[in-house]
C-alpha cells in the first residue's frame, strides 16, 4: 500500500504497509488457506481491489493460490492503510464461483447509490460472475443470504476480458475490462448493463487511445500493432456501436463505486491471461 503525501496522483508516494503482511519472512501471518497444490505458501497474489464502504470502513479483495486453483480472499480494516483482518477461508472458491470449478480471480466490489453491494470476479473460459454481498459494521463482506452467482459477461458468447471494474452512472452499470494479448493489442473495453447483476450486453466501440503505441520506436512495432495505431475494430454492429457510444460516458467521481475507491493497489499479472 502506498500513500501520496500531496493527496494527489502527483505524489510523492511512500509505502505505508501491506494488505497481506509478511511480518518476519516466514509467511505464517498469511491466511491459512493460501498455499499451492504442493502445500507451499505461494505469494502469487493477483488483482487487489480496495474500497471505502458507506460506513467508513474499508474492504479489500484479492486472488491467491488455494491448492490446485486460485480463489478470492477478503480482508477488512478501519482505514486504507490497515491493519487488515483476513477471513480464514476463501470468499470465492471453486465450489461457489458459479462455474462449478476452476480458478477465480480479479475481484471487484461495487456499492450502488442505493447502498447495495456486489462482488464481481473472473472464471477463465467462462466469463465474469457477480454475487450480491452484505457488509458488517467492521467492513467484513459476506455473501447475501439466498444469493447465487450470476454470469454477466459470457465467454461462450464472445465476451472476453479480465480485470472487471464496474461503475454506476446515470441509471446504468458499466463494466470496464482488459482484453487482448499482453504482447500486442492489449486494450480496455467497456460493456453496459441495466442492473448490477444483469448481463452486460451492450458493447461500446473499442477505444483507439487504449491501443495507442505511437510513442514506441518504429522498430519495436509489429505489422499487427502498426495497424492498431490508426484502426479500431469491434464485433458490435455499426448501428449498435453508435448507440453504445452515445450511452457510454466516463463516470464522474461522485457516481463511482462507493463514491470512488479511496485507494487501488497494483499487482503482477501472469502473461497471456484473458
Amino acid at each position: 500500500m502506498f500513500e501520496s503525501a500531496s493527496r494527489t496522483l502527483a505524489g510523492p508516494w511512500k509505502p505505508v504497509g501491506s494488505i497481506i503482511a509478511d511480518v518476519d519472512g516466514s509467511r505464517r501471518a498469511w491466511p491459512r488457506w493460501i498455499e499451492d497444490s504442493n502445500g507451499r505458501r505461494d505469494g502469487d497474489f493477483w488483482g487487489p481491489d480496495v474500497h471505502e464502504l458507506p460506513n467508513g470502513k474499508f474492504a479489500a479483495s484479492y486472488s491467491a493460490p488455494c491448492g490446485a486453483h486460485r480463489c478470492v480472499g477478503i480482508a477488512w480494516a478501519g482505514g486504507p492503510d490497515g491493519p487488515w483482518t483476513h477471513a480464514d477461508k476463501p470468499f470465492i472458491a471453486p465450489a461457489n464461483n458459479g462455474a462449478g470449478g476452476g480458478d477465480s480471480y480479479d475481484p471487484n466490489l461495487l456499492v450502488t447509490s442505493a447502498g447495495h453491494a456486489y462482488v464481481y470476479w473472473v472464471v477463465p473460459g467462462r466469463g465474469v460472475y457477480v454475487d450480491a454481498v452484505d457488509y458488517d459494521a467492521g467492513g467484513r463482506l459476506s455473501i447475501k443470504p439466498g444469493a447465487k452467482p450470476t454470469l454477466v459477461a459470457d465467454r461462450a458468447k464472445g465476451q472476453r476480458g479480465e480485470g472487471p471494474y464496474v461503475v454506476e452512472h446515470d441509471g446504468g452499470y458499466y463494466e470496464f475490462y482488459s482484453t487482448g494479448s499482453l504482447l500486442f493489442d492489449y486494450h480496455v473495453g467497456v460493456r453496459r448493463g441495466d442492473a448490477p447483476d444483469a448481463p452486460f450486453t451492450t458493447e461500446a466501440p473499442r477505444s483507439c487511445t487504449a491501443t495507442d503505441i505511437s510513442s514506441r520506436p518504429a522498430a519495436t512495432r509489429s505489422s499487427r500493432t502498426r495497424s492498431a495505431d490508426t484502426t479500431c475494430s469491434s464485433t458490435t454492429p455499426s448501428s449498435s456501436r453508435a448507440a453504445a457510444a452515445a450511452r457510454v460516458a466516463t463516470p464522474s467521481t461522485e457516481t463511482r463505486s462507493a463514491r470512488a475507491p479511496t485507494t487501488r493497489t497494483a499487482a503482477s499479472r501472469e502473461s497471456g491471461r484473458r
